[in-house]
């Protein structure tokens, strides 16, 4: 359980006279809280968890005045402090779930006090990259198969987390938009809205969505929504009574920071409130759902031609053994955990679909690379019988020139004609030993190229 980082907080709900956990969020600032959208917002009908980039849209809003934050590591144990949302602020441009999964929470009042939670700074001006080390903290469920929702309401973090890809850069199975990357993180229901921490603590990713096995989420870029978050911040800071925090403006000729791309869905939401809807603590319908909640997005059945094509436990599985392949999850020795219409492979380690499972041993693979390594062994097998040639051909000429010096030598010493009926045998061995070699070498080689040439 993490006690430590305050400035990550629970949003929950006041139920039976106890707060019930269900979303994470980021302090920003005393009375500010950076969230996913879906925590405040129903999707499409609110029947299914199930995120469609094409069709997903954000729907009914919840009532402002039923959602509670609390800066305490175990909200439902401790009972805390609650501060009440007062407004609610949307991103702005779309009602689209993929690429617009962000909201931000203005405090009753001055919010929380400093001697409670120290506020996190996000990062805003620099760009995200692959392979970035991060931690990923939140109060979600600590086990992908509790469906009671027992062991929700923990603030809990993980330091190994690591960006999986970036915008588009990400193969298609990973279902994110340009404004988006993929962590390799271990996320679950209730850790939506939390953050994505770098080594210096601040906060560079929003969690949106992940897959049911809690192996990999989908974050909001925290930097394409610069211009939202500032100009919410200091109507925020109004609200509270306090100066704007130092990242509320805008660097001014930082050649140390790399802005992004102005084509892209950058710094989405001009200079104001960016056309940010916000709702009010009286508006809204109904509460959020008690039961934590994070919309899923699954790969399954997603075409790959590799394993790097697949995120978080997904290999890329081919029934021909070559690609294209689709992307199936990893699974142990029980086909209990394989998805319906799909079994567990015991050799492959991977869910295949079941139709396939009798060929799965002997004529199909979990491809891990997008060449066969067979290729590769050829151009190193080739690269290893040049040199090999080579070294042999110059110890051969050297050896000839050694052997006809010595020859000279023994040309002075030796009787004339013991001289002449020598030098044929001298000359015969050595030019033997030499050319066999190197032709048993040659022959090798051109096996190897003509085997190189047919690989591909």
């Amino acid at each position: 359980m993490d006690t430590v980082t305050h400035g990550v907080v629970a949003l929950a709900v006041q139920s039976r006279g106890q707060a019930e956990v269900f979303c994470s969020g980021s302090l920003l600032a005393p009375n500010l809280v950076l969230t996913a959208r879906h925590c405040i917002a129903q999707i499409g009908d609110g029947s299914s968890e199930q995120v469609n980039c094409s069709s997903s849209q954000f729907t009914a809003l919840y009532a402002a005045s039923t959602i509670f934050v609390s800066a305490d590591a175990q909200p439902q144990q401790s009972k805390g402090t609650l501060y009440p949302v007062q407004q609610i602020m949307q991103a702005p441009g779309s009602t689209a779930v993929c690429g617009f999964d962000v909201a931000l929470l203005i405090l009753s009042g001055s919010g929380i006090p400093n001697s409670v939670a120290t506020p996190i700074v996000p990062v805003l001006d620099t760009p995200t990259l692959t392979a970035t080390v991060f931690s990923a903290v939140g109060y979600g469920l600590q086990n992908p198969n509790d469906t009671q929702g027992t062991t929700v309401g923990s603030r809990m973090r993980f330091d190994s987390a690591s960006v999986y890809c970036v915008a588009e850069n990400c193969p298609a199975a990973a279902q994110n938009e340009a404004d988006e990357w993929v962590g390799n993180s271990p996320v679950c229901s209730g850790d939506s809205g939390g953050p994505a921490l770098d080594k210096q603590g601040r906060v560079f990713g929003v969690t949106s969505r992940g897959d049911s096995a809690c192996s990999y989420a989908l974050y909001s870029n925290v930097a394409n929504w610069a211009d939202f978050i500032r100009s919410t911040v200091l109507k925020a800071a109004t609200a509270g009574g306090y100066f704007p925090p130092a990242w509320a403006s805008a660097p001014i000729g930082d050649a140390g920071l790399a802005e992004p791309d102005a084509g892209s869905s950058a710094n989405r939401g001009g200079t104001d409130s960016g056309g940010a809807s916000s709702v009010d603590a009286d508006a809204g319908a109904a509460p959020p759902p008690v039961q934590a909640a994070t919309p899923t997005v699954n790969p399954l059945g997603q075409q790959c031609a590799g394993s790097g094509d697949c995120p978080g436990v997904y290999q890329c599985f081919s029934a021909t053994n070559s690609p294209p392949g689709i992307c199936v999850p990893r699974c142990g020795a029980s086909g209990s955990t394989c998805p319906a219409g799909y079994s567990c492979s015991s050799s492959l380690q991977v869910c295949v679909p079941s139709q396939d499972l009798a060929d799965a041993h002997s004529t199909s693979c979990a491809l891990r690379t997008t060449r066969a390594p067979t290729n590769n062994a050829g151009w190193a097998a080739l690269l290893v019988l040049c040199c090999t040639w080579f070294v042999v051909g110059v110890a051969g000429r050297h050896e000839t020139r050694a052997h006809r010096l010595r020859r000279t030598e023994r040309d002075a010493a030796l009787p004339t004609g013991r001289c002449e009926r020598c030098r044929p045998l001298v000359w015969t061995r050595q030019s033997l030993a030499f050319w066999v070699v190197r032709g048993t070498f040659s022959r090798w080689l051109r096996s190897v190229q003509h085997l190189a040439r047919h690989a591909h």
